[in-house]
C-alpha cells in the first residue's frame, strides 16, 4: 500500500491513539497487509506526517461503495459516542478500543480515493484476536475457566446495551 495522503472529512471519538492524526494529512504504512478481508485491507501504521506511531492499524476499504457506507455508518456511530463519552468510559467498555477510533477520506498511492478507518493494535493492550484465523476457539474454551467465560458475556451484554441505548436499533 505504501502511503495515504490529502486525508481530509476527518471523524474520531476521544480515545485511542488519536494525538499524532490531529491535523495530520499523510500516513506511511507498511507495504503488505498484516490481513485482508472482502471489504479491505489492515496495515500497521509506520508514520502519521514523518513522526513514528506506535500501536495503531489502518483499514482501507477496497472500493468506494462500501467505503462510503462504512463512512457513513462508522460517523453516525462516533455522533452517537461523542454525545455519551466521559473520561472513563473506555475503562468502562474497553471492547471500544476495538472500533476505529478515526475515520477519514483519502487518496493512495495509484490517485485512487479511498475511505480508510484508524483502529488501535489490541494486541499491544494484550487482547486475544479472537476473531483471527489462528484463533483456536475449541483451546480457549477448553483451558477457560466459568468465571472468565462469565466474565466475557458480561462484556459482550454490556457494549450491546451501550449500543443500543445510544439511540442506535440493532448492530450492522
Amino acid at each position: 500500500m505504501g502511503r495515504l495522503r490529502g486525508i481530509h472529512a476527518i471523524s474520531s471519538v476521544p480515545f485511542g491513539p488519536n494525538a499524532p492524526f490531529t491535523g495530520a494529512t499523510e500516513i506511511d504504512l507498511e507495504e503488505q497487509p498484516l490481513n485482508q478481508g472482502g471489504f479491505g485491507a489492515v496495515y500497521r501504521i509506520l508514520t502519521v506526517d514523518g513522526r513514528t506511531v506506535h500501536g495503531a492499524l489502518v483499514k482501507v476499504m477496497f472500493d468506494q461503495q462500501h467505503g462510503e457506507h462504512a463512512y457513513e455508518t462508522i460517523h453516525q456511530l462516533h455522533d452517537k459516542l461523542r454525545g455519551r463519552f466521559h473520561d472513563g468510559l473506555t475503562n468502562e467498555y474497553p471492547e471500544l478500543l476495538g472500533m476505529p477510533f478515526l475515520l477519514f477520506r483519502a487518496v493512495n498511492d495509484a490517485d485512487e480515493p479511498v475511505v480508510a478507518m484508524a483502529l488501535c493494535d489490541l494486541g499491544t493492550f494484550g487482547f486475544e484476536d479472537m476473531g483471527s484465523d489462528a484463533w483456536d476457539a475449541a483451546a480457549y474454551f477448553r483451558n477457560t475457566g466459568p468465571l472468565e467465560k462469565l466474565h466475557l458475556a458480561y462484556q459482550f451484554a454490556r457494549v450491546v446495551d451501550l449500543y443500543t441505548t445510544s439511540g442506535s436499533s440493532t448492530p450492522t
